[in-house]
């Protein structure tokens, strides 16, 4: 064996095991090192050489050199950790239910503007020993992070199932576009969960590829200690009903799971979804089949899905035909695709019956992504 070949079977162990090879070369110096000290420096002989002197200097040298390595690599990983977080500012941290309810504000490059979310790490997620299940959560109308971190008491559900849970907000914030605030269905806390392509709102109404792509991979990364990337769902409320089917459905594969309180089933066919469409997606009714679920799931091909529908028989905006759930389970049952619709008598659009039936929600998520 030439020394070339002896130098390319050395690089490749270094690079397979840099750690224990650079632990041995440590220890082979010390020993190297007392045996020339015994020999050259106290004039022994070969035959009066302490062999046990000099391998306890090579375990020596084997230990501290193993102990430096493991050390550098630690300070490594806390380097690497905090790089991660540095794109992050912790707003607010709650002990609940054993686990930890954070919010986080950070930069967006798809909205261009500051953006917070909330995140509830289960008291399963101490240590970051485990890699545990996720679920992003989708707020309504009017709504920001807050409304359901506040009123749904999910985080009892969240703890018992060790499933991690992520809330973005409703829209870009502090972006002044003229009329974003000139009514409570559109603009600001009304992003829709869509991609605006219509001006003004083109810039920064991207609220599809922020929740899709931005924060959905920033999550992946800055809590890569805790999150199962192979086992993500979500779930929403109304408006955001409609941003957890139609990011199911447009993300093939994405999410594993996915229901919705009360969703906006249909919005190419009912007053909600027009305004919106009009002035984010302009005229083009092509273009609003994109970011509809009905429209959506006819022509869905990924991998096998249910969808779990939730709605309240006395809500308002279920009566008015805001949300038109039974259009979405006509279009499944026409493609085979299983759905379920629970119609709860007596129930409305708020939180009281969020709150109720938010259990039964978890469990369907946790069947799905723990199996």
């Amino acid at each position: 064996m030439t020394g070339r070949h002896i130098l390319q079977l050395y690089q490749k162990f270094l690079n397979k095991h840099p750690y224990l090879v650079q632990a041995i070369q440590t220890g082979a110096l010390m020993g190297a090192g007392d045996y020339i000290s015994q020999t050259l420096v106290e004039k022994k002989s070969m035959k009066n050489i302490d062999l046990v002197r000099t391998l306890r200097f090579s375990s020596i040298g084997f230990f501290a050199g193993l102990s430096r390595q493991l050390e550098t690599m630690l300070q490594d990983l806390d380097i690497r950790n905090k790089l991660r977080m540095d794109s992050l500012e912790l707003v607010s941290s709650n002990k609940i239910f054993g686990g930890l309810q954070k919010v986080y504000t950070h930069e967006s490059a798809e909205l261009k503007c500051k953006m917070n979310f909330s995140i509830y790490l289960p008291p399963q997620a101490e240590g970051g020993d485990v890699k545990l299940p996720v679920i992003f959560y989708l707020s309504g109308l009017t709504c920001t992070e807050q409304n359901f971190i506040t009123k749904s008491g999910f985080q009892r559900y969240a703890a018992e199932h060790g499933i991690i849970v992520v809330g973005p907000d409703t829209s870009p914030r502090g972006v002044k576009i003229h009329g974003d605030d000139e009514s409570w269905d559109f603009g600001v806390s009304a992003g829709f969960y869509l991609d605006a392509t219509k001006e003004p709102w083109s810039n920064n109404y991207r609220m599809g590829s922020y929740l899709n792509k931005e924060l959905y991979h920033l999550i992946l990364k800055a809590f890569d200690n805790v999150v199962d990337p192979g086992r993500i769902g979500i779930m929403g409320h109304s408006m955001g009903g409609h941003g957890a089917l139609v990011s199911t459905l447009q993300n093939p594969g994405l999410y594993k799971s996915v229901s919705a309180f009360a969703p906006i089933c249909n919005p190419t066919a009912c007053p909600w979804g027009v305004k919106a469409f009009t002035g984010y997606l302009g005229d083009d009714e092509n273009k609003w089949k994109e970011w509809d679920a009905t429209e959506l799931v006819k022509k869905y091909e990924g991998p096998p899905l249910t969808l779990f529908l939730d709605q309240g028989a006395a809500d308002k905006f279920y009566i008015e035909k805001q949300l038109l759930p039974e259009n979405l389970v006509k279009a499944c049952r026409s493609v085979e695709v299983p759905v379920i619709l629970n119609l709860r008598e007596g129930y409305d659009h708020s939180y009281y019956y969020i709150s109720t039936y938010i259990g039964e929600h978890f469990d369907f998520h946790a069947k799905i992504l723990k199996a």
